[in-house]
């Protein structure tokens, strides 16, 4: 809506089609997929030939045609209107066309509405003329496919509170007058409070929370971080207005039922019992751990840990050694793990014989071989170890396709050529390049005025008017005329 209040702002308009949840869904026939690659394609189109003319406010809703020539790569070449550019210039058209012929009758519409069951049932349409409920369906599906289970429902959450939030809004303000304010106001309260469902319960769940938190069950497996002098127990400082003496000596001038916040000692006596129940919030299994470092500092283990480790004559691990000769045993708990392991051991191995390869690492390679589920990112793998990066020429077929069949070569080409023919491949093959924006340039500027004041002066010989002849007011209104229909 910042579309209608804002008039049509580049940001605004940008902001909706970048969303992707309207407009690209055209047929049911087409795969979603396909459709919505066309459409991110369409609209990176029509992003550049809005940059390059600054098109936005009233060039989006007076109908007339856009333009759109691309700029030359350099000095020396010029500047052709091709076919490419065309078709560009009709995609954006179309996208423009396609957006207005939606937006500006619901808009209309908005306007006259008399009460606020007309606006919303409006707007309504509009969403669902925009193909925003198909969306939502549809990036669900996605979701679930990739296994986001949490955010497909909020997909289908999301717009289930939208559509209630719509129902309520009528059943209160249905018969009197719709304020558009109110409404917004209204709709991002709703969100706000608006608590969505977690994924199911039957799913593994993770919880994150402080140890001196109470409000949580135990679960069948805890990990504790962190775990070093200062942090369990605490090293807790005065930092009241008050010193520990001062609020035991006001405690006990106190009436029953008021008191004052406890003093460090009290708050340190709580500190085993935090520890313990840390001990308990496991069911099953109980991991304890601290960085023997940090910031270049050496850090203590705690000394509830180490007491707990004397006491039961507890097995101390070292984390980054453990880990380390796990992997080297082939060990492996993720797939990140045994590719990354697998990624080092092989460029380790890359000029070795066979015979002085490991058993285990010639084994590994072979299984993933013959696994349909690792088949793939072994053999990218394998690609990027051994794959050397050595130029090739260009397939003759593509080669005319990029330069055509005759080279037209300036002196400047030439020369980046032989410095370096890969830029002049990026540049005159592939003819990369940024995006052409819009700016005010004092050439443009004359222009501008040149062009305004010529037509200006032609419609005042059509009306028969002589300008020296008006006096100051006639003459300043005339020109704001024009300017406001220009």
């Amino acid at each position: 809506m910042h579309i209608w209040q804002y008039d049509w702002r580049y940001a605004d308009i940008m902001s909706l089609l970048r969303s992707e949840y309207v407009l690209w869904h055209k047929d049911d026939e087409t795969p979603f997929k396909d459709q919505l690659q066309a459409f991110r394609q369409q609209l990176d189109e029509t992003e550049t030939v809005i940059l390059a003319n600054g098109y936005e406010g009233y060039q989006w809703t007076n109908g007339k045609p856009w333009a759109y020539v691309e700029d030359s790569i350099d000095e020396d070449s010029k500047v052709e209107v091709t076919d490419k550019n065309t078709q560009i210039l009709l995609k954006a058209q179309e996208l423009r066309d396609e957006l207005t012929s939606v937006l500006l009758p619901a808009f209309k519409k908005l306007e006259q509405a008399a009460t606020t069951t007309e606006a919303v049932t409006v707007l309504y349409q509009l969403l669902t003329t925009l193909g925003l409920d198909q969306s939502v369906i549809y990036w669900r599906d996605v979701a679930a496919e990739e296994g986001d289970v949490e955010t497909a429902r909020r997909q289908e959450q999301v717009w289930s509170e939208f559509i209630r939030l719509l129902d309520e809004y009528i059943y209160i303000f249905g018969d009197k007058y719709f304020d558009w304010e109110t409404f917004m106001m209204l709709l991002h309260t709703g969100f706000e409070q608006t608590h969505y469902n977690l994924a199911p319960s039957t799913l593994d769940e993770l919880t994150i929370t402080g140890m001196d938190s109470v409000r949580y069950l135990p679960k069948k497996i805890t990990f504790a971080v962190g775990l070093t002098q200062g942090v369990m127990p605490r090293n807790i400082d005065e930092t009241g207005l008050l010193t520990d003496d001062e609020r035991e000596l006001f405690s006990n001038q106190l009436d029953s039922g008021r008191f004052l916040a406890p003093t460090t000692g009290q708050l340190q006596s709580v500190e085993p019992f935090v520890f313990y129940q840390l001990l308990m919030s496991a069911t099953e299994h109980l991991y304890l751990s601290c960085a023997v470092s940090k910031d270049g500092k050496e850090q203590l283990v705690s000394n509830f840990v180490q007491r707990l480790l004397k006491h039961y004559e507890l097995e101390e691990i070292e984390g980054s050694v453990n880990r380390q000769n796990r992997l080297e045993q082939g060990d492996f708990v993720v797939p990140f793990e045994l590719f990354t392991t697998l990624l080092l051991k092989m460029r380790e191995n890359k000029f070795k014989e066979k015979d002085e390869i490991d058993f285990l690492w010639k084994l590994i390679p072979h299984l993933l071989k013959a696994d349909a589920a690792f088949s793939a990112n072994y053999h990218a793998l394998l690609a990027s170890v051994f794959r050397l990066n050595v130029a090739s020429k260009l397939p003759l077929s593509l080669a005319q396709e990029l330069y055509g069949n005759q080279l037209n070569l300036s002196t400047s080409q030439i020369e980046t050529y032989y410095k370096d023919p890969f830029s002049h491949f990026l540049q005159y093959g592939l003819r990369l390049k940024e995006r052409q924006e819009f700016e005010l340039s004092p050439a443009n500027t004359g222009e501008y005025f040149h062009e305004f004041f010529d037509q200006f002066i032609k419609e005042l010989k059509c009306s028969w008017i002589i300008f020296k002849r008006l006096n100051v007011r006639a003459k300043s209104w005339l020109l704001k005329k024009k300017s406001s229909i220009e």
